[in-house]
């Protein structure tokens, strides 16, 4: 979104600086933000704002959780992937953070190859096979954005 200009933020050591236009050694750090670039980056961060959150509701399924996500991402769908907490927890933060979609694989959906899709907004749920997810969320984002 950048272009060639792409830095936002600079800086680093200037020792010496102060000798060179006459003043005393003085030892020196500073740093510069293009205010214009950063506003450009906050607007194109919303545009792909993950609608997917992929969480593990167990330990044995933290990768392949990743590996979704990853799917996901690779597909053209943005998707989060929050660790750490309780699952209730996790998918009330989601949905706070404007995340539409939760799907979420335990013990029993890494055994039959499935996950849970949710709608947080609707708070509906379905089983999906994993690796008809993708087709599934793309349905449905796509049926959201109409």
């Amino acid at each position: 979104a950048l272009g060639a200009q792409g830095t936002v933020l600079g800086g680093g050591r200037y020792d010496g600086l102060s000798e060179m236009l006459g003043g005393p050694p003085v030892p020196g750090v500073g740093w510069a933000a293009g205010i214009e670039r950063l506003s450009m980056l906050a607007g194109a961060v919303s545009a792909d704002a993950p609608r997917v959150a992929v969480m593990s509701a167990e330990d044995n399924a933290d990768s392949t959780a990743f590996a979704l996500a990853e799917t996901l991402r690779a597909a053209g769908i943005p998707a989060d992937l929050p660790t750490g907490g309780a699952i209730g927890k996790r998918l009330k933060k989601a949905d706070r953070a404007g995340i539409r979609f939760a799907v979420i694989i335990g013990g029993d959906e890494l055994t039959g190859g499935t996950v849970q899709l949710r709608d947080l907004g609707a708070g509906a749920q379905e089983e999906v096979a994993q690796d008809a997810l993708v087709a599934a969320l793309a349905a449905k984002l796509a049926e959201e954005a109409v």
